[in-house]
């Protein structure tokens, strides 16, 4: 397997994994995920800057957990200034109202499918300008 889409199916899955598996750390220590993010997307601006590849695009792919955790942080604090609660966790235990499902669903979608087409996007947009 090609080692950018490895990196790049990696660094979309981490979050993802992180989300459904790991939410009671994410809303106890929200910090130690953005500091993770945030190396994460370090090593891939290094990787970005010190690559010679002509497809170095993907691996700003490497910026995912860092945006994932910061758009959970927003969309978490806009659903407590909403409903005045955390949102619970729908994917293993079904309870909450529609508001949380919502919430997971659209946080799911936003951390999965946003990058994919971005990152398509560049692509194309680096294969009309060469």
């Amino acid at each position: 397997m090609n080692l950018v889409v490895l990196t790049f199916t990696i660094s979309i899955l981490l979050p993802l994994c992180a989300f459904f598996f790991f939410r009671k750390q994410l809303e106890k220590n929200p910090l130690w995920f953005i500091i993770g993010g945030g190396v994460i997307a370090m090593i891939g601006i290094y990787i970005y800057i010190t690559s010679i590849e002509e497809k170095k695009y993907f691996y700003l792919g490497m910026l995912v957990p860092l945006y994932s955790t910061l758009l959970y942080k927003g969309l978490t604090y806009l659903f407590i200034q909403q409903f005045g609660r955390m949102p619970v966790d729908t994917f293993f235990a079904h309870e909450g109202n529609i508001w949380d499902r919502l919430f997971n669903i659209g946080y799911a979608f936003l951390i999965t499918v946003v990058p994919m087409f971005t990152i398509l996007y560049l692509g194309e947009a680096t294969r009309a300008v060469s």
